[in-house]
């Protein structure tokens, strides 16, 4: 049987478990930044089990091309789009989030799988402004 968690709450567990295995504090504030955007997406806290495919590819999109970030930092630099990189490492929070919510019994299935990551250049890559 599903555990009837919202979104919310299941992201609160999440948090509370990487504390409680040692995951490094950078880790731990890296899964709090993508639940922040996901309840920006989300605003209305659904329950973790009714997000499907469609509304996860829809969130995804919106990364892609509705959500501005401001940036950290002194400078004031004004909001930016993310870079495919960084979408690339919430698709991997959020896989890192259906796998504990799987073993959780917070949901069926692990719909996360079935969204394609955004690609990205490989690592050490230099870029020449066109990517």
């Amino acid at each position: 049987m599903v555990r009837q968690l919202t979104q919310s709450q299941a992201c609160e567990g999440f948090i509370h478990y990487r504390k409680a295995t040692g995951k490094s504090p950078h880790t731990i504030l890296d899964s709090q930044t993508t639940f922040r955007k996901l309840r920006s997406f989300f605003k209305d806290n659904p329950p973790l089990a009714s997000l499907n495919r469609e509304k996860l590819a829809a969130f995804f999109a919106w990364l892609q091309d509705g959500y501005l970030s401001e940036p950290d930092g002194v400078a004031p630099r004004g909001k930016i789009k993310l870079a495919p990189k960084s979408i690339a490492n919430i698709h991997t929070n959020l896989s890192s989030f259906w796998s504990w919510a799987v073993q959780e019994e917070s949901v069926t299935a692990h719909i996360i799988r079935t969204v394609d990551p955004p690609p990205f250049p490989p690592s050490g890559w230099k870029s020449s402004g066109i990517w």
